[in-house]
C-alpha cells in the first residue's frame, strides 16, 4: 500500500519476475492514515521509509491501524532513518533536517522531524528481535514480533 501510484508501479515492475507474484502480492493506492485498509490477516508488515513520514499523533494512529490488521503471529519489518551515533551525530541531524524540509515541500509529508516509532510499537505489544544499522545508525532496520504477554502471540 502506498499513496503514490508511481511507487506502486515501480514495485509491480520489481516483482514481476517472481513466481506467482500476482496472486501473492496485492497493491493498493491508499493513505494508511485514513483510507480503509485492504483486508486483515497480514502475517508480514513491511514499512520501509514509511513511519518517518508522520507527526507523533499520526504515527500512533498508523501503528494502531496496522496492528489491528496483523495476525497474532505477524512479523513487522521497520526500515527507516535514525540519528547517527558518535561523531556522525551532528552531520546526521543536519542531513535529517534538510531531508525533512525537502520532503515537506516536494511530497507534502506532515512530519517535520524524525519520530522514533519504537516506544509506540512496544506499547502495542510488539518486541524488537533483530536490528541492522548502516552509516553509524543513520539507516536502521528492525524486526518486530508480538510479545507473548500482549495477547497478540499465537496460541501453542
Amino acid at each position: 500500500m502506498d499513496v503514490s501510484p508511481g511507487m506502486i508501479a515501480l514495485a509491480r515492475r520489481r516483482i514481476a519476475a517472481l513466481p506467482d507474484a500476482d496472486s501473492r502480492v496485492r497493491f493498493t493506492i491508499a493513505d494508511v492514515r485514513s483510507d480503509p485498509l485492504p483486508g486483515t490477516g497480514y502475517d508480514l508488515l513491511v514499512t520501509n521509509f514509511v513511519l518517518d513520514c508522520f507527526t507523533p499523533a499520526e504515527l500512533a494512529g498508523v501503528i494502531d491501524r496496522l496492528t489491528a490488521v496483523a495476525t497474532p503471529s505477524a512479523r513487522w519489518v521497520v526500515g527507516d532513518f535514525g540519528v547517527p551515533a558518535g561523531r556522525w551525530r551532528p552531520a546526521g541531524l543536519i542531513t535529517l533536517a534538510g531531508m525533512y524540509a525537502f520532503f515537506r515541500i516536494v511530497t507534502g509529508i506532515s512530519a517535520s522531524s524524525l519520530v522514533n516509532p519504537s516506544p509506540l510499537l512496544t506499547a502495542r505489544g510488539w518486541v524488537a528481535t533483530g536490528e541492522a544499522t548502516w552509516l553509524a545508525g543513520f539507516l536502521c532496520s528492525r524486526l518486530w514480533i508480538a510479545a507473548p504477554e500482549s495477547g497478540r502471540a499465537p496460541s501453542t
